[in-house]
């Protein structure tokens, strides 16, 4: 079977996880014996705009334009819907399935792959289709045992873009979804939350990655300074306040332990600085390691050395990947209550699922796995076991095929 992903990013240009969830599934797909083709996007001029890349076919469609015009460009890029109908009538795919499109391939390039396939689907990976940024505000004011309600009218839209609103954006985004043969959803949550703004989804397929990668270890240069006693807190991924960034400050200040650093794997940004200088208010500068965006070997050394994973995202966090690669190295996790984390993290069993914004019942959890290491083991093997269980490459694999011969 012959099948075209679209993508706004794919490797090594990734924004986001999303794009390497799709590198995940175009490599899974290929070794399976199917014909895959990649339609991406990247900000800076490619010297090559077709290649094949370990037996798959990928086209990069260079695409540039002002941030301001996004909520009007998402729905329709002039720049490369020409060029995506061109690939399409070139290439014949079977099936289309699209991803994160809502930045620079559009969605009305879902609207071109009808043109080339019946067997047109689209996964969401985030609340772009209905929202205009992350979802946060409902976390702002309800509890985590409460029912959250996900619904955002067009007037709480309006007030938070202002001059960058696009009235007729959500309406026209949820007409081309349903043209789709099949809208699927990566956690119950996020789906919950696309229906409630009246965007049906049809099917959750939850992400999975692949149990046993053949990954080199590099050890970073910063290993030399660290001690074999010192216990370490992660937070990988984009520094972000919204990803908890800022919070995690709090916990490592509440957490009254000698030996104990918290790493930032990701990024240096501009929310960098600030938590920089947060850190040396609180008197924990030292205590604090950026290690700038890292390569997956450097990565999967954080992850083998780190005594404890934490994800506090504050928002509706779809399906966060650092979760499962804790998991993978047999790490416990402290995640957040939010978006789709609960469905990933077993309370209790893999680590604990806490309120980040509850400072000291958040550190609390940190500190006992920090202090109860054979507690750290059980919860890490039982978290392999999960992620092999239910979260495995294969069985995402498995799930999309069958929708694809439907």
């Amino acid at each position: 079977m012959k099948i075209c992903l679209l993508s706004d990013s794919y490797p090594p240009n990734i924004i986001g996880g999303a794009g390497r969830v799709v590198y995940l599934l175009a490599q899974g797909l290929n070794k399976r014996g199917h014909k895959v083709v990649i339609i991406t996007t990247s900000q800076s001029e490619v010297k090559r705009k077709k290649s094949i890349e370990s037996g798959i076919i990928v086209y990069r469609l260079y695409n540039s334009y002002p941030s301001i015009l996004r909520h009007y460009i998402s729905l329709a890029n002039p720049l490369t819907l020409l060029r995506i109908n061109s690939i399409l009538r070139l290439e014949k795919p079977q099936v289309i399935h699209a991803h994160n499109i809502h930045q620079h391939l559009s969605y009305a390039s879902l609207l071109i792959a009808r043109n080339h396939s019946s067997d047109v689907l689209f996964t969401a990976h985030d609340t772009m289709s209905y929202t205009y940024g992350k979802q946060f505000k409902p976390f702002s004011v309800a509890s985590s045992k409460d029912s959250i309600k996900y619904k955002i009218s067009w007037l709480e839209q309006w007030r938070s873009q202002l001059l960058s609103y696009n009235p007729l954006r959500n309406t026209t985004i949820k007409k081309i979804l349903g043209t789709c043969k099949e809208v699927v959803a990566v956690s119950r949550c996020l789906a919950k939350a696309l229906s409630q703004n009246s965007i049906p989804v049809s099917k959750v397929i939850h992400n999975g990655m692949d149990l046993h990668p053949k990954l080199e270890i590099n050890t970073p240069q910063i290993s030399n300074k660290i001690s074999s006693k010192t216990k370490i807190i992660l937070l990988a991924g984009r520094i972000h306040p919204l990803k908890g960034a800022s919070l995690a400050l709090k916990y490592l200040k509440s957490i009254n332990l000698e030996n104990v650093l918290l790493v930032f794997a990701g990024a240096i940004n501009n929310h960098t600085k600030v938590l920089k200088r947060e850190a040396h208010r609180l008197g924990i500068a030292n205590r604090i390691v950026f290690t700038g965006w890292l390569k997956q070997p450097e990565l999967q050394w954080w992850y083998q050395r780190c005594s404890v994973v934490i994800t506090p995202s504050i928002y509706l966090d779809p399906f966060n990947l650092t979760n499962l690669e804790a998991m993978l190295q047999k790490k416990p996790v402290v995640g957040s209550c939010f978006g789709g984390i609960p469905e990933i993290v077993q309370d209790r069993v893999t680590g604990y699922i806490r309120d980040p914004r509850d400072i000291k019942v958040y550190a609390k959890a940190i500190n006992t796995l920090l202090n109860s290491p054979k507690l750290s083991l059980k919860m890490g093997r039982a978290g392999f076991a999960r992620a092999n269980n239910l979260f495995t490459l294969e069985k995402q694999i498995t799930a999309y095929e069958k929708l694809y011969k439907q």
